[in-house]
C-alpha cells in the first residue's frame, strides 16, 4: 500500500515534468526588415553620394541583412566623403541614439564601401535606421542637406 502511493506520486511528478518540458514555447514575433536606397547631393552641385541597405530587427535586436550588399558610395570627387551611420531607438532608456560613422568612401572612382554589421546595441531596439551623410555631417536635426535616410524599420509584436 505504501509503495502504490509512492508510485502514484512519482508518476504524477514525472507527468508534470514531461508536460512542462514538452509544452510549446510562446510565439516569437516575426523578423522585420526594410530595404532602401538614398542619394545625398553635394554642396558643390550634383549627386554626392548614394547608399543602399537592408536593416532588420528580430526580438528587439537590430542588424543589417548580411545576405545582401549594404554599401555607401561616393559619387563625386568634391572633398566630401560618404559615410554610413546607424540610428536606433533604445527602448530601455527611452531615447534615440546615433552611432558611427562605420565606413567612409572618399573617391568617386570606387565601387563603394560595404557597410559593416556592427555598432548596434545588444538589444532593446524597436526602431532602427541607416543613414548616408557627406563630409563630417551626422544624422539629426539640421543635417537634412548633407544626410539622407537609407532604410527604416520598426519592430512590434
Amino acid at each position: 500500500m505504501r509503495y502504490s502511493r509512492l508510485l502514484r506520486i512519482l508518476v504524477g511528478v514525472l507527468t508534470l515534468a514531461t508536460v512542462t518540458l514538452v509544452a510549446p514555447a510562446p510565439a516569437q514575433a516575426a523578423n522585420r526588415c526594410s530595404t532602401g536606397s538614398a542619394t545625398v547631393y553635394s554642396p558643390t552641385g550634383g549627386v554626392g553620394a548614394t547608399a543602399s541597405a537592408r536593416v532588420c530587427i528580430n526580438n528587439y535586436r537590430a542588424t543589417l541583412d548580411t545576405s545582401r550588399y549594404n554599401y555607401v558610395k561616393d559619387q563625386k570627387a568634391d572633398g566630401y566623403a560618404a559615410r554610413a551611420w546607424f540610428r536606433y531607438y533604445d527602448t530601455w532608456y527611452g531615447y534615440w541614439a546615433t552611432s558611427g560613422p562605420f565606413v567612409a568612401d572618399d573617391t568617386s572612382t570606387s565601387t563603394g564601401a560595404e557597410i559593416p554589421n556592427y555598432g548596434w546595441p545588444a538589444g532593446d531596439v524597436d526602431q532602427a535606421e541607416v543613414w548616408v551623410c557627406l563630409g563630417m555631417a551626422r544624422p539629426g536635426y539640421g543635417s537634412e542637406d548633407r544626410c539622407s535616410l537609407v532604410a527604416y524599420v520598426e519592430y512590434y509584436e
